[in-house]
């Protein structure tokens, strides 16, 4: 009963997002939060409020929704938030792309 109180404590951004003092981890703590997780104190050790998954060993690369859903896709806050993330991250490519062609010269010459 205590461990489900303690969780639900975390169910707010701001709340996970403070539990990563001292962190020292190579991925962001924002991003990390945002993705339902609140650091655990031990080397980069990260569990989700929700479902309970802990991840650690981040590299900088790493995808953090991504190894979320990967690891752990019946949680309830993956289905929740990771379509939103998917199309955040499609949006972002179709920004890239048409920011090259911007400047591109369709003139012939």
């Amino acid at each position: 009963m205590c461990l489900e109180v303690y969780m639900l404590k975390l169910d707010d951004f701001y709340s996970r997002l403070s539990t990563f003092n001292n962190w020292k981890g190579k991925k962001s703590e924002i991003e990390l939060a945002a993705c339902g997780f609140y650091f655990l104190h031990v080397d980069d050790l990260v569990k989700c409020f929700k479902c309970g998954v802990e991840i650690y060993k981040w590299e900088i690369n790493d995808n953090v929704i991504e190894d979320h859903n990967k690891y752990s896709p019946d949680c309830a806050f993956v289905q929740r938030v990771y379509p939103i993330f998917l199309r955040i991250n499609n949006n972002n490519k179709k920004e890239s792309v048409s920011e090259k062609n911007k400047y591109a010269c369709s003139c012939e010459a």
